[in-house]
This record gives C-alpha cells, structure tokens and sequence, in this order.
C-alpha cells in the first residue's frame, strides 16, 4: 500500500524515494496559547456546539500554525510526515475548523467573506474528507477478517476500504506539483498521492492513465444505493456501477482465507456472489 511505503519508508527499506528533510531550524515564536474557556471540558461533548467552541484544547480544534521559521521556502518537504506536522498551515494540513468562537451565531452572515474565513466548518466552505469514521487501526482489523462488503465498513471505514470518491485534485498548491512534474518525479509514490492531478494519477482504472476510464455508468446516488444494498454481486449492477462496486482493480473483497477456502471447495464456479467477492482469487477480473 503506498501509505505504508510513506510512513513506514524507513522498515520498508524505500528511504531513498523520498526527499529527506533539511537540517535544523530556529523556531520562531510559540503560537498562541491553545487552552479551553470551560471548565466543564469534556472530549466526549465535543460534537456539542456549546462545548465545541469553547473547550478548543480539549476538542483538538486550536489554530493552524508552523512552527518552523523557514517552512515557506522549503515546501518541497511537504510530502514528509516529520516535516509537515512542523509546518501545517504552509503544507495545508489543517483540519478544517471554526477559528472564531462565536460562528454558531453568525451562520447568518457566511456570504460574508470574513465570516467565511473565520467560520469556514460552520458555512460549509470545508472540502469533503475521506476519512474513517472509526479508529482506523481498528479498520484495518476488520478488514483483514471482514473484508468490506458489510454496511458498517462502507459507513464507517471508508478509507480503508477505498469506498470513498474524492475529486481529482492535488494536494499540494498547483505550483509546487508542476516543479514536481517538470523534475520528473511523477513516478515517485509521494507524488502520485499529494499532486495527483497533476502527474495524471487519479484515474483507479489501473491503466496508469491509458486506455479507458473506470466509471460508473449510472448516477452515483444510483451506485451507491446498490453497493449499500449489498448488490454488487449483480451481473447487471457490476456492469452499471463498475467504479463504486469496487471493479476498477482487481482485488478481493473478503479476505485472503476466506477466498481460498470458497476457491477450494469450488465455489468459484458455481457461485456468483463468490466470483464478486473473490474475483482475484477466483480469476474473475476479466468478467
């Protein structure tokens, strides 16, 4: 998995494709202080407007700020994790949050362009995240042994479960990604993730942007109503819903074991929901 190749680089042994980070800085002054203005601060009340905009440190929601002094000339580290976590607002790690504290009142006012700035989760001027729902260690657990054919895993575990349909877009700002792509470094696993668009790699087809493009040929509300219904094992709906189906590479759904218990019992030739749900192991890819 690319993301493994990214934060586990050193124990996988591919350091080499990666820029590595440039030597210490001096920091600039500490941000302001994040702190909570309640008393009654409590993580599990976070999803409260009330506790949301006044317990900051508790909910996780205090500013985006680098704290290096020299993060705006050395973007080209973006892609680190060691080095991105120390330059958040310049690499656009942020997560997307209220920062003023009485947003809740001004929802109102979000044709306002200070308010849009200042309230941008309470005006919607957030970009959709695809994200877990859940702890993702706990994802990845269950679909080892799951797979992500369950309704859960398709609500909760998105992410994990490549379920979810972001636009094609590039992480890093537009200039940085041409650099990028004019160095030659369209290849490298970072890049393909943070200027996708960019270096042409959004297409999931696995044609690497060649031949045709993997889509759905019915509307998406369409798609995603059969593929919740657990109806992906359809002939019909896998021809009309290839890309939410999951069809556009060749995988299994439910686990390795699994697959090659069915496998062995015959099961991928008589069975259709078999044939979907362990299309690699059965050979089915081509169907």
């Amino acid at each position: 998995m690319i993301y493994v190749q990214i934060y586990c680089r050193r124990t996988c042994n591919i350091c080499e494709d990666l820029i590595g980070p440039p030597g210490p800085a001096t920091r600039p002054p500490p941000p302001p202080e994040c702190k909570d203005h309640d008393n009654h601060c409590n993580v599990y009340n976070c999803p409260r407007n009330d506790i949301y905009n006044n317990c900051q440190k508790t909910c996780g929601i205090c500013g985006c700020v680098d704290t290096r002094d020299d993060c705006e000339t050395n973007m080209v580290h973006c892609p680190n994790p060691d080095w991105n976590s120390q330059c958040k607002r310049t690499c656009q790690i942020c997560k997307c949050q209220d920062e003023a504290r009485d947003c809740a009142s001004r929802t109102g006012y979000c044709h306002d362009s200070k308010t849009k700035t200042e309230c941008a989760l309470t005006c919607n001027m957030c970009k959709p995240a695809c994200k877990d729902n859940f702890v993702s260690s706990l994802c990845r657990e269950f679909k080892k042994y799951y797979g992500c054919s369950q309704y859960f895993m398709s609500t909760y575990c998105k992410q994990t479960c490549q379920l979810c349909r972001p636009k094609c877009e590039d992480i890093l700002s537009q200039q940085l990604c041409q650099r990028y792509k004019s160095n030659g470094e369209c290849s490298k696993s970072y890049t393909k993730i943070y200027c996708r668009n960019t270096c042409n790699c959004c297409d999931d087809g696995g044609s690497g942007g060649i031949g045709e493009i993997c889509r759905d040929k019915c509307s998406y509300s369409k798609c995603k109503y059969e593929h919740e219904c657990g109806n992906c094992w359809k002939p019909e709906v896998q021809s009309n819903c290839k890309k939410t189906c999951g069809l556009c590479k060749c995988r299994d759904i439910w686990n390795s074991w699994k697959c090659s218990n069915y496998k062995n019992h015959g099961y991928c030739n008589q069975n259709d929901q078999v044939k979907y749900w362990c299309r690699s192991t059965c050979k089915c890819c081509g169907n």
